[in-house]
């Protein structure tokens, strides 16, 4: 199996896991609370838990929780996060591909060596 597809593997569960949970929040179903249905999601990553899939899972709790993780980024360079740009970067989808795309090179850069 090539890296490529590897990476096409965990981005596309990245992806089905976001939209299940996402689907599953907005329609309330359940009545579960979004952390619940984070905490499902998490838990179908611990099934394969390695150093590729939690890089994986770092990159679905920031496109689970935008505003978090767009706050802890401004925190970290001593920024003030202004709700509007938030806001805005979230609603588009390049910003979750590039988080995405992000994780799949952090995941090629790790098994560089192991090739």
């Amino acid at each position: 199996m090539t890296l490529k597809i590897k990476g096409q593997e965990i981005m596309d569960k990245i992806k089905e896991i976001a939209l299940a949970v996402w689907i599953d929040a907005i329609t309330c179903s359940d009545n579960k609370t979004f952390e619940q249905y984070w905490e499902a999601a998490e838990s179908q990553f611990k099934v394969f838990e390695t150093a590729e899939n939690s890089i994986a899972l770092e990159a679905l709790e920031k496109i689970a929780y935008p505003i978090k993780y767009l706050r802890e980024e401004a925190d970290k360079t001593g920024c003030i996060l202004n709700g509007y740009i938030a806001n805005q970067l979230t609603q588009e989808s390049s910003f979750y591909q590039d988080i995405a795309h992000d994780a799949l090179n952090k995941i090629a850069q790790q098994n560089e060596g192991k090739v």
